[in-house]
């Protein structure tokens, strides 16, 4: 029973991850694959987490080796998506991760592997649309926290993060579009409302950010 399990231990619950693969469309598209993209070590609490942005507002789907990831969430900002999935995956190295779009779209993706959270529900989410994209979350002791961006300027940007560490910019997801980028970062205490911030190096026009915490 849960009284006869020592708090140290219970306190020492920490989901761990690892950033494995990105990958981008350069061009309008209706589905986009990446092929064998690594997806960690296989563990029975493997999650696997694939951040998604697009210059329009289409929806998404995402399968992870042909089977249907569940959206954690999805956000249409300032003409652009982002967008978090999530699948348990327990067997396996690598698997292609096909994002179809519900129409035609320029897509960047990045994938993570999980261990040690709970589920594929998410703790909290959050959005933002303003320049700087800018939130606040809820993050459990020992969660992870992930954040995808898109962001529009003719010329190439770079990102200053809060609250999360950047993984990858993707640059323009195709010529003269917008550009992605995903970041994210684990907890050892909780944290409430933290403040994530993506702050791109010049005025953007087009944007849209989804952030997602899980717990152990």
């Amino acid at each position: 029973m849960l009284h006869n399990i020592p708090l140290g231990i219970l306190a020492a619950r920490k989901i761990t991850y690892s950033f494995t693969a990105s990958g981008k469309s350069n061009a309008d598209t209706a589905s986009y694959t990446l092929t064998s993209a690594s997806i960690g070590t296989a563990t029975a609490d493997r999650i696997v987490v694939v951040s998604v942005v697009g210059v329009g507002d289409s929806t998404h789907s995402v399968t992870i080796g042909g089977n249907a990831a569940t959206e954690v969430i999805s956000y249409a900002g300032t003409s652009g998506r982002a967008s978090l999935y999530a699948l348990s995956v327990p067997t396996g190295t690598t698997a292609n991760v096909v994002v179809t779009v519900g129409g035609t779209d320029s897509l960047g993706v990045s994938v993570y592997a999980m261990y040690g959270a709970s589920g594929t529900t998410a703790h909290d989410t959050a959005t933002a649309n303003a320049d700087p994209l800018t939130t606040t979350i809820d993050i459990p002791a020992g969660g992870v926290v992930f954040a995808v961006a898109d962001a529009y300027n003719a010329s190439a940007l770079t990102f200053a993060w809060t609250g999360v560490d950047e993984d990858v910019n993707l640059g323009p997801l195709s010529a003269g579009q917008d550009h992605g980028a995903m970041a994210s970062r684990t907890y050892a205490a909780q944290s409430l409302s933290t403040t994530i911030t993506c702050d791109p190096s010049l005025a953007v026009s087009e944007r849209a950010m989804a952030v997602v915490s899980f717990g152990p």
